[in-house]
């Protein structure tokens, strides 16, 4: 507690959140623990008596854990969730851009008007591809078909309507007639700044760049994956360089980095505070302009915290800037800790503090810049990639074994890739273009994208539908705790305690896989307007279907998640025809239309 004592309250303040979405306590609950603790901790610095200075610690972690709890039901309180099913007219504004498919566009709108009802809720609208763009110059008026969500029947389904309400979103609407639209009487400066992100993204659309490459360089750079290939996706995720598409915490030090470097040519050596204040100003500007991403927000307070104790002349601390910015964002919205990305940027973080020294010490020294160069690229990777993986291991259910490898060829060039992006978004926001600088971008994006897809097609070293549940996440956790002291240290007691939590981890493992195992069960699922029955026979899968449904969207959404979830290593297609009601199992009917 008194070495990281940030850290520890941070810790306390997650489980009352984690706890309070989970049971639900009433406000007075959160209220007296937060009161009493806080009041006990004021009375001992007052009165100096002894059990309560010895027992101060307890008194702030049940503090920060009632505080936690306060927070949360606060955040989810003034959740209103809509409940509306057909047409209803509806007047209204976009305020973010989202992700398209294959059919709709999606935005987040806010709603004003509901049949002339007022309303200030935010929904998911989904609009064809072939209409008109949404702006935010202008608000709209249209019939829109809402549709109500219900939550899956089984765990192993995404809860849709669950992770709606985590981002205050209240419902889902379609547009499928004319829209109407009218110009804003006054238009905010935030409005202004994401429709000058709009126009960016709208004219490197229009630029004579490959259009693969153009998606490429918005993803990069202004976080937008609208327009990306399934292909070049699934590339980046099987050869574990996704994090290059999300703008992530290397991307805000590369462009703050970068930043500095300028100033600090321009300024003075005493005026080297005034260089790292400019650089914080600009990628705090840069995070306005991509609307405030969370993973950028994420960065930015931690790059700045890390280096307001520089300019306070203070020794920096990882732990202390990593854990002021997870307060900052979780008592702004307490909901963001159930968010899969800030998981794995504070867990990936903290493996670089836990492990990244560690491992250099394991590698004999030399005084060659190149080799400790890709050395601490090398141990970065290795010490952020061990530290996700049990949660990349249960939130996604595959690994690949090439990604430490990838990203140890690829990150090197990571500093070009991104400068030189970045450069191309500052010509397009000026609408400047250079046709022999957009031959040299395409030609190495081109190689970088052929180099990622060589990686990805390592499919022996790809697995896929791993089970992981929160017990073995924890086990895997244990072992990561005790290898640091066994790389440090490399004592007989550490080795028999890495030892302990290895063989632990194999008895839970595989105590999980054999009940797996021994469960049979069938299970009806409707989706995709058609209905779906599984049937599990040990290690085995049977997926009855009909022969017309979309077989590539019942893999994904049902049958890889349900192998992950069952443990089951197969399974085999029957395929009903479509003009059968159902079938016969067992002696039971299974209906097959929905």
């Amino acid at each position: 507690m008194s070495r990281q004592p940030l850290f520890i309250t941070l810790l306390a303040l997650c489980l009352g959140i984690l706890l309070q979405d989970k049971i639900g306590f009433y406000i007075w609950f959160g209220l007296l623990v937060f009161t009493v603790s806080t009041l006990i901790i004021l009375i001992s610095f007052i009165f100096k008596n002894a059990f309560l200075i010895k027992f101060r610690c307890v008194f702030l972690l049940l503090s920060f854990f009632g505080f936690g709890c306060l927070i949360h039901y606060f955040n989810v309180f003034d959740y209103q969730k809509l409940s509306l099913n057909g047409k209803h007219e509806t007047l209204f504004q976009i305020e973010k851009k989202l992700n398209s498919n294959e059919k709709y566009s999606k935005y987040q709108v806010k709603i004003f008007k509901i049949d002339n009802r007022n309303s200030s809720i935010s929904i998911i609208l989904q609009i064809p591809n072939n209409a008109s763009e949404l702006d935010f110059k202008h608000v709209y008026k249209s019939n829109l078909y809402y549709s109500e969500l219900r939550s899956p029947r089984y765990d192993f389904q995404f809860d849709y309507p669950k992770y709606l309400e985590r981002q205050k979103v209240s419902g889902l609407a379609f547009a499928n007639e004319n829209i109407l639209q009218a110009s804003k009487k006054r238009v905010s400066f935030a409005d202004e700044i994401k429709q000058k992100r709009l126009s960016v993204l709208q004219r490197i659309n229009s630029s004579q760049l490959n259009s693969r490459h153009e998606e490429f360089l918005k993803g990069i750079i202004l976080a937008d994956r609208t327009g990306m290939d399934e292909v070049t996706v699934s590339d980046f995720n099987k050869s574990g360089l996704v994090h290059l598409l999300a703008i992530s915490g290397s991307h805000m030090l590369i462009i703050f980095w970068l930043i500095l470097l300028i100033s600090k040519t321009i300024f003075p050596v005493k005026w080297r505070k005034v260089a790292i204040c400019i650089a914080l100003v600009a990628i705090w500007c840069f995070a306005i302009f991509i609307d405030y991403g969370s993973s950028v927000v994420r960065s930015c307070l931690m790059i700045s915290f890390y280096y307001m104790t520089k300019l306070l002349n203070r020794p920096p601390n990882l732990i202390h800037s990593m854990a002021l910015s997870a307060f900052v964002i979780l008592i702004w919205d307490s909901q963001q800790i159930f968010d899969v990305g800030f998981q794995l940027s504070y867990v990936a973080v903290f493996g670089i503090y836990w492990l990244n020294q560690p491992i250099i010490k394991c590698f004999p020294e030399r005084n060659n810049v190149i080799y400790k160069f890709f050395l601490a690229i090398f141990s970065l990777s290795l010490s952020a990639q061990l530290a996700t993986l049990p949660l990349v291991l249960y939130y996604f259910h595959q690994y690949s074994l090439v990604s430490i490898i990838a990203n140890l060829c690829i990150i090197p060039f990571s500093e070009i890739i991104i400068i030189f992006s970045l450069l191309m978004v500052v010509l397009f926001a000026f609408n400047i273009e250079f046709s022999w600088l957009d031959f040299i971008y395409d030609w190495f994006v081109n190689y970088l994208l052929k180099a990622i897809h060589w990686f990805a097609d390592f499919d022996v070293l790809f697995f896929k539908n791993i089970g992981f549940n929160l017990v073995e996440v924890a086990a895997v956790f244990m072992i990561l705790y005790y290898l640091r002291f066994v790389l440090v240290k490399r004592n007989l007691k550490y080795f028999i305690n890495f030892g302990f939590s290895v063989l632990l981890f194999l008895g839970i493992r595989f105590g999980f896989n054999f009940y797996h195992f021994q469960k049979d069960e069938i299970l009806e699922i409707a989706s995709f307007k058609r209905k779906t029955v599984l049937i599990k026979e040990k290690s085995q899968v049977f997926v009855i279907t009909k022969d017309d449904a979309d077989i590539s969207k019942i893999e994904k959404f049902i049958i890889d998640p349900y192998l992950a979830s069952s443990r089951a290593t197969k399974y085999q297609l029957i395929k009903v025809p479509k003009n059968n009601v159902g079938i016969t199992y067992r002696g039971k009917f299974y209906k097959l239309n929905d």
